[in-house]
């Protein structure tokens, strides 16, 4: 009998000469779930007690049927590359070991195009071998690609600047990803609607739909208008002006220059404003730009007359110094001449004197009891002898009273020399006018302020202040040294040189000359135009060099008295090495050159 199959037994029949006849039930079981020999019984007695001989039944049970392997899905599958292929596998049954499910053992590589041949295997506990089942899988790539925009597809862009397209990226099933160069271009300077096209095939030959963006190339940007030449000018009366205009750029339309609208009466004093307007080919108005230009009369160009000092004590030799005139102007003229004049306030010039240097003395022993306060009328002259008259109280002072610096006579120890000169055992050599400043012979005015412990706090009028003190400078301990609030150093003071050095830990860092240096900066002619960037700076720094030209005039070279030509353009960096002068030089433009600017 076969394994795994339903056993039905047919029984026995029984006949007896009195009882008859009938059937028979076997007394055993056969299990078709176990292989082997079971051996089935049938007994009978009759009536009379008469027991039948017994018959038997041999039944074989054993498995001779294979199983059976069954495909779940299909046998045939196309499959997309790039897509993860997951396979379904397969069922076994058997008549004795039961069912179960089946992998296959071959893979699938979705990113190789091709045909895949899948086997399902089985054997029973028997031995018996399932006849093998088989799945073909096709790898194909049938997926079109998909172009992916990176930014806006609608752009707006400004006009005169340059555009850079963000690009497009590509992704596809099977070959992957990348990105796209555009197909067009766009014209930053014309104004208008570009629309830039992204294509691609993949290798299959599949093409994607192709990806627009819009980019419309606007002008919105306002020009702007530089003045040439200073917003503020001073002009003197009845001299011809001449505007030196304006220049406009703009990000599309270029560049240019724009004469002023407005005009400037020089024969008539006041304040006029010219206007520079631009409105661009779009449509952008620039900013109004202005310049204004007061004419006024030449003696009134210039702005002061000063004097750096105005106190002298009672009782001192004719030829004291009292101070330094010094002026300014409009011109910013290098050089001025100062002259004693007669008019109001003058009823005490007979008693001072003034050298070629500015330099005001007095011609006579002064009297506090006698005039106290002394008045001088002081002209001051420029270019093209514009000049300014300006009156100064001079206060003489009376040696009964206490002087003005008492808290500082006795730490300087002070010997007296006359004539207001005094020297110090530590400080040096300087003059006292009793004003509180000094003039000292080697550092020029300073402030001297006791800061209570015998040491003391300088004012110096370029370098700021300064603190030192007995135990840092003089012949006693044979330094020179001072300390240096804004600079945040000690300073060496060489006596040779005539030069100030940055030390630390008192060790002078450069013996090449990390110091401070005066750079004076000079212009050829104050009337041609201006210049700046003078003053005391550290040696090794980098300073600004600013020219600018008068109207009708340009500039020609800044020029170095030790390291002759440094350059042409109205600005200059210039690093510092030592002290030196510098003259930036101008020269008045032809006729040719004044109207080129506006007729070429």
């Amino acid at each position: 009998h076969e394994a795994g199959v339903a056993f039905v037994d047919l029984g026995a029949t029984w006949t007896d000469a009195l009882d008859g006849n009938g059937t028979l039930a076997t007394n055993g079981a056969v299990n078709v779930n176990a292989p082997g020999v079971y051996v089935l019984t049938y007994n009978f007695t009759d009536a009379a007690g008469n027991e039948a001989f017994a018959v038997r039944r041999t039944v074989t049970v054993s498995d001779t049927t294979a199983p059976v392997i069954t495909l779940i899905g299909d046998a045939n599958i196309t499959h997309e590359a790039g897509v993860a292929y997951v396979d379904l596998g397969a069922t076994w049954t058997d008549t004795l070991d039961g069912n179960g499910t089946l992998a296959t053992k071959e893979a699938v590589n979705v990113n190789a195009l091709g045909v895949y041949v899948l086997t399902y295997d089985f054997t029973d506990a028997v031995g018996h071998a399932a006849a093998t089942a088989t799945r073909t899988v096709t790898v194909v790539d049938t997926t079109v690609p998909a172009i992916t925009l990176d930014g806006d597809a609608n752009v707006t862009h400004e006009a005169g600047t340059a555009y850079v397209d963000s690009g497009a990226i590509w992704t596809d099933a099977f070959d992957g990803n990348g990105t796209l160069a555009v197909d067009g271009a766009v014209n930053a300077n014309v104004p208008g609607v570009y629309v830039l096209s992204y294509d691609f095939t993949d290798a299959a030959g599949h093409v994607a739909s192709t990806v627009k963006r819009t980019v419309t190339v606007v002008d919105t940007t306002a020009p702007v208008i530089t003045l040439i030449g200073r917003a503020n000018i001073r002009h003197e009366v009845g001299v011809g002006y001449f505007d030196l205009g304006a220049t406009w750029t703009d990000a599309l339309d270029g560049n240019g220059t724009l004469l002023a609208n407005g005009a400037v009466n020089v024969n008539a004093p006041g304040v006029y404003v010219l206007t520079y307007d631009l409105t661009d080919a779009a449509g952008n108005e620039a900013l109004t730009v202005t310049r204004t230009v007061t004419v006024t009369d030449a003696a009134n160009i210039f702005i002061d007359v000063t004097l750096s000092g105005t106190i002298v004590t009672e009782n001192q030799p004719a030829g004291t110094i009292l101070g330094w005139f010094n002026a300014t102007d409009f011109a910013q003229s290098s050089t001025h001449a100062f002259t004693l004049v007669e008019g109001n306030g003058s009823q005490h010039n007979h008693l001072f004197t003034i050298d070629a240097n500015g330099t005001l003395k007095t011609t006579a022993i002064l009297d506090h009891e006698a005039n106290a306060t002394l008045g001088i009328r002081v002209r001051g002259t420029a270019a093209r002898n514009i000049s300014l008259d300006k009156v100064f109280s001079i206060s003489v002072i009376d040696l009964e009273e206490d002087p003005a610096n008492v808290s500082w006579h006795k730490e300087l120890d002070r010997v007296v020399f006359g004539g207001g000169w005094y020297s110090s055992h530590w400080l040096g050599t300087f003059w006292d006018g009793g004003s509180g400043w000094i003039h000292h012979r080697e550092h020029g005015w300073l402030y001297p302020w006791d800061d209570g412990t015998g040491n003391y706090w300088l004012y110096h009028a370029n370098l700021g202040w300064l603190w030192t003190g007995p135990n840092f400078y003089g012949q006693v301990t044979g330094r020179r040294f001072l300390y240096s609030i804004s600079l945040n150093s000690w300073l060496y003071f060489d006596r040779q040189a005539k030069n100030f050095y940055v030390y630390e830990d008192f060790r002078r860092i450069d013996h090449h000359g990390d110091g401070i240096a005066r750079l004076k900066v000079v212009s050829s002619s104050g009337e041609m135009g201006l210049v700046s960037g003078g003053g005391y700076h550290k040696v090794g720094a980098t300073v600004n060099l600013t020219a600018v030209p008068e109207e009708g005039y340009q500039f020609v070279e800044w020029r170095s008295s030790k390291r002759g030509v440094l350059g042409t353009g109205t600005s200059l960096q210039l690093e510092i090495t030592e002290t030196e002068e510098i003259r930036g030089s101008f020269v008045k433009k032809t006729d040719k050159e004044i109207l080129g600017g506006v007729f070429d």
